[in-house]
C-alpha cells in the first residue's frame, strides 16, 4: 500500500468520479483506475461501486476512507513540521569548552542564539581540554573547543585561531613596554595551574626549549582563584588576553605580550565523526566562527585566524 494510492482513493471517493479526480490530480484516468484496482487487490475487497452519476464507496471503502484521510493529514502535518524546522531549527546543543574560553565566548553566543535562533538551547559544559576531548569521544558533547587537539579518528577538527599568551600582573604593574622577553618572565614568581593542565605543559615546554627554570610560587587549577591572587599582587601568571580582557580594561590587571620566543597555542573546534550533525549544531558552529571574528576585530581576543571561512550553517567541510 502506497501513500499515492491512498491519495488517489480519497480524491475519487470525495469527488465521486474517476474523470473529475483524474483532472483534479492531473493524472491519466487509466493510471488512476489501475492504482485503485491494485489497492482493492491488495486489500482483497471492493472499495468502490459504480452509480448512475459516478462512483460511491462501499462499506469497506468507507472504513478505508476514514483511516486514509487521517493518515494523509498526519503526513501533511509531518511535512509542514519538518519544513518549519528548516526555517526555525530547534533543539539542545551541548558545547564543551575550557574555562579560559568560557569567559569571553559563551555570553555573546547565548545572546546571539536567543536573538536569531530562539528554538536552539545551548548547554555549556566547562572543563580542561583533556576532559572535553574525552566527553566528545564518549558522545556527551555535540561540539568541543580545544587547545592543541591531537589528531584522532573520532574527531573532525578545524582550527579557529592561534592565540597569543601574555604575562598577567596586577593593575599597579602596568608598564610602558607592551612586551616582555620570556627570560624575564621565568624569573618572576608565577602562579600557574599544575601539570598535566595543557597551559602548564605548554609553558614548561617553552621553558625547557629555552633552557630556563620557571619560578613557580603557587599552583592552582582554578582560573578564578589565579586571577584573584594576581589582582591582589601575590604573583604573576600567564594567560590569554581574552581570559582577562575585562580586568585589563578596568585596570585591575595588566597584560604584556611575551616575546623571545612568542608563546602561542592553537584553538580548535571539534565535532565527533561518530555523531550525525543536526542543523542546530551547524548553526552553532557558524555562530562560533562569527563571534570569534568579532572578538578578534574588537581587540578582546588577541589572536590570528588560520584561514578565511565563509560562514554558513551547513556544518564543517
Amino acid at each position: 500500500m502506497e501513500l499515492r494510492q491512498l491519495k488517489y482513493f480519497v480524491n475519487v471517493s470525495e469527488l465521486g468520479s474517476f474523470t473529475r479526480a483524474a483532472a483534479f490530480l492531473s493524472v491519466a484516468q487509466s493510471a488512476l483506475s489501475r492504482q485503485i484496482h491494485n489497492l482493492e487487490m491488495e486489500l482483497d475487497t471492493r472499495l468502490l461501486y459504480r452509480t448512475g452519476r459516478g462512483v460511491a464507496v462501499t462499506e469497506s471503502g468507507q472504513r478505508l476512507l476514514d483511516h486514509a484521510k487521517t493518515i494523509l493529514d498526519q503526513v501533511d502535518r509531518l511535512v509542514n513540521d519538518v519544513a518549519h524546522d528548516q526555517d526555525q531549527p530547534s533543539g539542545t546543543v551541548t558545547l564543551g569548552i575550557p574555562p579560559t574560553i568560557t569567559l569571553v565566548l559563551v555570553t555573546p553566543l547565548i545572546r546571539n542564539l536567543r536573538a536569531n535562533h530562539p528554538g536552539i538551547t545551548l548547554q555549556v559544559v566547562e572543563g580542561f581540554s583533556g576532559f572535553v576531548n574525552e566527553w566528545l569521544a564518549s558522545g556527551k558533547l555535540d561540539i568541543a573547543i580545544l587547545y592543541d587537539a591531537p589528531r584522532m579518528r573520532h574527531l573532525q577538527t578545524e582550527k579557529l585561531l592561534t592565540e597569543a599568551l601574555y604575562l598577567i600582573g596586577d593593575g599597579n604593574t602596568r608598564s610602558q613596554k607592551q612586551s616582555i622577553p620570556f627570560s624575564e618572565v621565568a624569573k618572576l614568581p608565577l602562579i600557574l595551574p599544575s601539570r598535566p593542565h595543557g597551559l602548564r605543559l605548554l609553558i614548561d615546554n617553552y621553558a625547557a626549549r629555552e633552557g630556563k627554570t620557571l619560578t613557580i610560587d603557587c599552583e592552582l587549577d582554578s582560573l578564578t582563584a589565579i586571577k584573584e591572587l594576581v589582582e591582589e599582587g601575590a604573583g604573576w601568571t600567564i594567560l590569554s588576553y581574552a581570559s582577562v580582557h575585562r580586568e585589563v580594561e578596568s585596570k585591575r590587571l595588566s597584560a604584556r605580550r611575551i616575546l623571545k620566543p612568542k608563546i602561542s597555542r592553537d584553538l580548535v573546534l571539534a565535532t565527533s565523526t561518530q555523531r550525525p550533525m543536526s542543523r542546530a549544531v551547524s548553526i552553532l558552529i557558524a555562530q562560533i566562527h562569527e563571534e570569534v571574528d568579532h572578538l578578534i576585530e574588537s581587540g578582546k581576543w588577541q589572536g590570528a585566524r588560520r584561514q578565511t571561512r565563509k560562514h554558513s550553517d551547513k556544518g564543517l567541510k
